[in-house]
């Protein structure tokens, strides 16, 4: 199939007259791939070597922490999501879509949504003083002070500078460039919080030190660094934002749509069973992460050639590149399904108390490799400016998301929640394919 797509989009560049074209759709989809994979490898290997440390460390942590700390800090994660999904106007999708096209307008405007971005964090974080304590304790849990939330909200609104880096770095297929300023960030946490579990004892306090730490830390990091390069220029009078705004603001609420429909389970899990309970399902879901950094990895090496095809005018290519990335990657993604479950039951690196969590690994397994691959149909429809359609899927995945959780967490806990990711996932890929399909006709 492969080889039969490949002289089809072949013949179709020939007819053109264009060798350009020819040789785009041939780094695109020959056997091989060779540039393709390469980047992939590249890419890989940054990862598992500088976000190794994350992975492990959410299995070692099993052992020290209880359920019910596990879930202190799986709520503040959440939130962290939430605010950097919602504070900083989608950054990394901006840059990587218009980094080639407006590299000048798009420094200034930068600068606009970096200052906007960080005060929303602080104002944020000043809010949390007045949220009365029931509102907390209902969707955090008991025991989770006003200091952390305040921490967690700051990191997001700092985590701008990071989104901005790794999309200038993606967009410009600097492979090593983006995962520094993405698995080097993640695999620092761990590294991070082991000091402070010394000076602090083995509590969950420690952990969202880590987490508050690695994130603010590298986004004002990369705001200087940024600046001082040109990158990230100080908006002058005639700056123009609306246009950009108009791009952004579909990705803000779809992003913030896909932070819902994400962590609706956990939230659930908090509403219905408890702390524990949300413990539990936590470690399950970071061992099924997994699956989803096969799905980043390859994106990375996917988006740089997709928007090189489509700005060329060869969506024939681009499309195919989507379809057969999308397929390879859940193939490795049904592999992880079964293998993942199977070494944690050979080999005890979950904490007794977490031993309950493996049946629910392979269905949460497959969830995010729908949720990953999405993606790549996801990019077809941003190349057109159809963000709109992706914030509609996104808001139909959250509201399909929440009503399942509803339905099936009060009665089957962890495995409930799994079930309903895996079904709201499949529906968003199955969804997402077939709007980017129309859009190119």
């Amino acid at each position: 199939m492969l080889r039969a797509e490949w002289v089809r989009l072949v013949a179709i560049a020939s007819r053109d007259g264009t060798r350009a074209r020819v040789l785009l759709t041939e780094s695109l989809v020959t056997r091989p791939g060779r540039p393709f994979w390469r980047s992939v490898l590249t890419y890989g290997a940054a990862s598992v070597f500088l976000g190794s440390a994350l992975h492990v460390g959410n299995l070692v942590w099993t052992h020290f922490l209880s359920p019910e700390d596990y879930g202190r800090f799986a709520n503040l994660e959440i939130v962290f999501g939430f605010a950097a999904a919602l504070f900083t106007f989608g950054q990394h999708q901006v840059h990587l879509v218009f980094v080639r096209k407006e590299p000048q307008a798009l420094a200034e405007r930068a600068g606009v949504f970096a200052l906007a971005s960080v005060v929303l964090g602080g104002l944020a974080a000043a809010s949390v003083l007045v949220v009365p304590d029931a509102w907390l304790a209902r969707l955090l849990g008991s025991g989770v002070p006003r200091w952390a939330l305040a921490g967690v909200l700051v990191a997001g609104g700092l985590a701008v500078g990071r989104q901005i880096a790794q999309g200038i770095a993606e967009g410009e297929g600097q492979a090593v460039r983006a995962s520094l300023w993405k698995e080097a960030v993640d695999g620092a946490r761990p590294l991070i919080a082991v000091p402070l579990f010394v000076l602090l004892g083995w509590t969950w306090e420690a952990r969202w030190g880590g987490l508050v730490l690695a994130h603010a830390g590298a986004g004002a990091l990369a705001l200087v660094l940024l600046f001082r390069r040109g990158r990230v220029r100080a908006p002058g009078p005639e700056t123009e934002v609306r246009a950009a705004l108009r791009f952004a603001l579909p990705i803000v609420a779809s992003t913030v749509a896909y932070v819902a429909y994400d962590s609706a389970d956990r939230l659930f899990l908090t509403a219905y069973q408890g702390l524990e309970s949300v413990g539990r399902y936590h470690v399950a879901y970071k061992v099924a992460l997994v699956a989803q950094t096969v799905n980043v990895v390859v994106l990375r090496s996917f988006n740089p050639l997709f928007y090189d095809a489509h700005h060329r005018g060869d969506t024939e290519a681009a499309l195919a590149l989507a379809k057969l990335t999308a397929l390879r990657t859940l193939g490795v993604v049904l592999l992880l399904a079964v293998a993942l479950p199977a070494i944690l039951w050979l080999v005890p690196i979950l904490g007794a108390d977490y031993e309950a969590a493996l049946p629910v690994i392979p269905v949460v397994v497959l969830g995010l490799g729908f949720q990953g691959a999405s993606a790549f149909w996801q990019a077809a429809l941003y190349a057109r400016s159809r963000s709109f359609s992706v914030l509609l899927i996104g808001l139909v995945t959250a509201t399909a998301n929440v009503a399942l959780n509803a339905i099936l967490v009060p009665r089957f806990a962890e495995m409930g929640a799994a079930v309903a990711t895996l079904i709201a996932f499949g529906a968003m890929f199955l969804t997402t394919a077939r709007l980017a399909h129309a859009s190119t006709r």
